[in-house]
């Protein structure tokens, strides 16, 4: 026994020194490079290709089985141009031995240098390496379930595998898609690994330039990583990943963008499983295409996704971009096939201005400049391909706090749906500060209105389907000033309708129905509004600066306008109203005044001491009929102590021009609003006429026509009553003398 080991051991270690020799000598006698002709021959004995080597080679046995190759090119396929297929300017890879024999791979570092690899494909879809690539062969029937895996299979091969590390210099790939006429390009491409050893980490390094015409882009591209591999399982790590991206061209309109990517990456190929655990991604855009010219943004958080069940989930989100910072948790579902999300959002704190101006927006001037400088708000989302939802919503803009929820359904003919609720609102602050002086724009008649109506998006009006509330606490517009506002609108078909629509004003309420119609060429709006118990003068003062009228006023109109611009509203106004209002004043007119100083002109005596410009009344009462823009009006009643007066006339609202007639008669003695005495005019209906403008109408008096004419009354009277007198008289005399002739 002890012989045969001897014997045995003699035998391994003579076959130890055979192959130590062998590894040392053959180098020695044989030279690959005395083979070149016959490799390039059966290159293109079996590709067609010409195989150029001109570097040399170099063979290593033992203990690594290696090959060192200088410079070497395969030609490209014919019709593909003068370009190689391939060319490296060196490579090297060596392979222990040793471990062989047990089934173990391990290379030393694999070294490749000046890869260039010129991939194409013609207009008839063939490609320059479809001749290099034979057929598969047929697939092998799959394992029964519950079978061994064969042994010596790929998964424990590539669980043997280990690399001393992977070194490429200075390669570049191409890509020239005729069929397409996308070019895509990778230079100055240089990758380095640390030693690959499975279940192990070890470092990477990548670094290229990128260059494509579809889109239209270039760029420096880096790369690191900390990897560890389970090739057997098909599970991979990238732990402290970086990724960082220096790209401009003409996809980014002569600007420039840079992206930087760092996460912890978990891929598990088999479930489809992949996580980016504390990511953080910056993006910087400068040029036309960023808002502003410069947009910067950050976003943090977890992101998994799981490809089989098609769901992703981005939590602890946190994104920064144009002056607002986001936090919140979003998911996915049915991500490839209809993707799906929702989650929750909420902002903190920040200026609506400067978002505007990160924006390039050049906001209007505001009556309010302190407008628009604080917002916040949170919401829950629900939202597809084919819909959008906010639920929860809260939105702090300056002073006003909205709340509620919004819908949109079928994006291809929206159906919308909502309720907002909102304590104030101040919509002056955001309207333009007031004019110095009116502007008065010149407009061609029915082109305004027409042009107008071009400019709205009309097809989309006519698919909306919305239904929604409104509901202000407070709320000042164009200076009026209301609460409890509600409106509910409902549009379909093209016809938006208000209704109800109602507010509290002015001690009063006031109560709508309003209809916008676009199913034609040219809008077409209506409106039925009532005024109740309002008081006129605040709600005047505050609207167009002046109380033009004071009291209680009880107003209704029906009315109906074409088109939009405001003149051609004018023009095409049409309806009716009607009006009343008790306990107050005309200002602006002293009707018992004109009438004084009327008198006392005619009287030659000195005009009555001046008073305040107004006509105090009990009651003043009428309707309206407007047509065109035209509004008469032939039923005005005003009652006071002092006067009855009664009136009839128009009023042009596209010209805007006045043309109204009033007759007051004077009740009494005229002694009201500290007048003095005007009996001679009691029972006398005095004409006054009213013209110009409504900004600066004109009062005319014609006192002496009506004293001339109460002149030739008392004459005539006089008259009749002398006639009287003398008939009676010469009746009298006539029956005295038929008296005495009886007599005798």
């Amino acid at each position: 026994m002890k012989k045969f080991l001897k014997i045995l051991a003699w035998l391994v270690g003579s076959v130890v020194v055979l192959l130590v020799a062998a590894a040392i000598v053959v180098p020695m006698v044989f030279d690959l490079n005395d083979y070149r002709s016959q490799i390039s021959a059966l290159v293109k004995k079996q590709t067609g290709r010409e195989l150029t080597i001109e570097g040399k080679m170099k063979l290593s046995l033992f203990p690594w089985l290696g090959v060192d190759i200088g410079k070497m090119e395969l030609s490209n396929a014919p019709g593909f141009g003068p370009a190689p297929f391939a060319r490296i300017g060196g490579a090297e890879v060596k392979v222990k031995l040793l471990p062989l024999l047990h089934e173990k791979v391990e290379t030393d570092k694999i070294v490749l240098s000046g890869l260039e690899l010129n991939l194409g494909r013609r207009a008839d879809g063939s490609t320059n390496w479809s001749d290099l690539v034979k057929a598969p062969a047929a697939a092998a029937p799959a394992p029964q379930k519950g079978a061994p895996a064969a042994k010596g299979g790929a998964g424990n091969a590539l669980g043997a595998l280990a690399i001393g590390g992977i070194e490429l210099r200075d390669a570049s790939v191409s890509w020239d898609d005729r069929m397409s006429g996308a070019r895509y390009a990778v230079s100055h491409l240089n990758l380095v690994s640390g030693a690959v050893r499975p279940g192990q980490p070890f470092g990477v390094t990548l670094a290229f330039d990128a260059d494509s015409n579809k889109p239209a882009v270039n760029g420096h591209v880096k790369f690191a990583s900390r990897v560890t591999l389970d090739l057997a399982n098909q599970r991979f790590r990238l732990d402290a990943t970086d990724l960082a991206a220096d790209l401009h061209g003409k996809l980014l309109a002569g600007g420039k963008a840079a992206f930087t990517l760092h996460s912890d990456i978990t891929l598990d190929l088999p479930a489809q499983r992949y996580r980016l655990d504390g990511t953080a991604l910056t993006a910087d855009l400068e040029g036309k295409l960023a808002p502003g010219g410069k947009v910067a943004a950050t976003l943090h958080g977890d992101i998994s996704a799981d490809l089989k069940a098609q769901t992703v989930r981005l939590t602890a989100l946190k994104l920064s971009a144009l002056g607002v910072d986001l936090q919140g948790d979003v998911q996915g579902t049915r991500i490839i096939d209809a993707p799906q999300f929702s989650g929750k959002l909420h902002s903190a704190a920040f200026v609506p201005q400067d978002v505007a101006k990160a924006l390039g927006v050049k906001l209007p001037p505001m009556a309010d400049p302190s407008a628009l400088t604080k917002a916040a708000f949170s919401f829950s989302f629900d939202a597809g391909l084919d819909h959008a939802a906010l639920g929860n919503l809260v939105l702090q803009l300056d002073d006003t706090k909205l709340t509620g929820r919004a819908s949109v359904r079928d994006f291809k003919h929206p159906l919308i749906r909502y309720a907002l609720d909102a304590d104030q609102m101040d919509v002056d602050r955001y309207l333009p500060p007031p004019a110095p002086k009116p502007v008065h724009r010149v407009a061609t008649p029915g082109a305004a209105g027409a042009a107008a109506a071009m400019q709205l998006p009309l097809p989309l009006l006519r698919s909306l389907d919305i239904q929604g509330t409104v509901k202000v606490g407070k709320l000042k517009v164009m200076n009026l000033r209301s609460t409890a506002l509600h409106a509910t609108l409902t549009a379909k078909g093209g016809v938006f309708h208000v209704y109800p629509v109602g507010a509290q004003l002015y001690k009063g309420s006031y109560q709508g129905n309003l209809t916008f119609n676009v199913r034609g060429a040219t809008p077409v709006s209506s409106m039925d509004e009532k005024l109740s118990g309002v008081q006129v003068g605040p709600l005047l003062k505050d609207f167009m600066g002046k109380e033009y009228v004071t009291g209680t006023a009880n107003i209704s109109a029906k009315m109906t306008a074409h088109g939009l611009e405001p003149l051609a509203v004018r023009k095409s106004l049409n309806g009716h109203a009607a009006f009343s209002f008790t306990n107050g004043t005309v200002n602006g007119v002293n009707i018992g005044l004109l009438l004084r100083t009327a008198y006392a002109a005619y009287k030659k005596l000195p005009p009555p001491k001046d008073e305040a410009k107004q006509t105090d009344f009990a009651a003043l009462s009428g309707s309206a009929k407007v047509v065109n823009g035209v509004v008469s009006n032939d039923d005005l009643s005003a009652k006071s102590p002092l006067l009855r007066i009664n009136g009839k006339g128009s009023a042009n609202l596209v010209t805007d021009t006045i043309d109204y007639r009033v007759e007051a008669g004077v009740t009494g003695a005229m002694t009201g609003q500290g007048g003095k005495e005007l009996g001679q005019l009691n029972g006398t209906p005095i004409p006054i006429r009213i013209t110009g403008t409504f900004s600066a109408p004109k009062f005319n008096v014609d006192l002496q026509a009506i004293l001339d004419a109460r002149v030739k009354q008392a004459v005539e009277q006089e008259r009749k009553k002398q006639e009287q007198r003398l008939r009676k008289n010469l009746e009298n005399e006539l029956q005295n003398k038929l008296k005495g002739m009886l007599k005798f």
